[in-house]
């Protein structure tokens, strides 16, 4: 598996230039570690806990920058969705965090073309999302409002054609689903 994420990082790589280039050297260890491989274990004894998280932090912040800069020559932006963020534990929200902040920071500092990218963050209503996530630039909230009756029927027929759906069959599956797509 090393092998492969070696490669592919390899392979991203190649098209970087400057100080891109420069700092995506260090972030194979980094990232064999995050991905639990045996041989970057060692890592975890040359930092201490936060100096850890910080290394880790930036070179995931690095490796969503190259896959942007990638997607960028293609004349497209990265977009890069994280779905049920509810789910997310602190560690994960604060390295979500991070890397939104960070972003482009050495190319903004240097006043070089940023690399373009896109987050969509998919959450329930009650979650709180992070201050450093929802203070971004050009951060918005599109609100999804669960289906109704019409909607839940509608949506029964697209995948039941030739049935004939009773309206106590979408009673239950609306009552059952509370208007969420993903279980009708």
């Amino acid at each position: 598996i090393s092998h492969k994420m070696n490669n592919g990082i390899s392979k991203l790589s190649s098209n970087l230039e400057g100080d891109l280039l420069k700092r995506s050297e260090k972030i194979n260890n980094r990232i064999g570690f995050l991905l639990g491989l045996n041989e970057y274990r060692s890592l975890a004894s040359q930092f201490s806990g936060q100096d850890l998280k910080n290394e880790i932090n930036q070179s995931l912040r690095i490796f969503i920058e190259m896959l942007s800069f990638n997607a960028n020559l293609s004349g497209v932006p990265l977009i890069l969705i994280f779905e049920d963020l509810h789910w997310a534990d602190q560690g994960s929200l604060e390295s979500l965090s991070y890397i939104v902040n960070t972003l482009n920071l050495d190319q903004r500092r240097q006043k070089d073309s940023e690399h373009h990218c896109f987050f969509i963050f998919d959450y329930r209503e009650d979650f709180s999302l992070p201050k450093m996530i929802h203070n971004m630039e050009g951060f918005s909230t599109i609100n999804l409002e669960p289906l109704n009756a019409i909607d839940c029927h509608e949506m029964s027929k697209h995948f039941i054609e030739e049935l004939i759906i009773p309206d106590e069959v979408v009673g239950t599956l609306l009552e059952y689903s509370k208007g969420n797509p993903f279980f009708i």
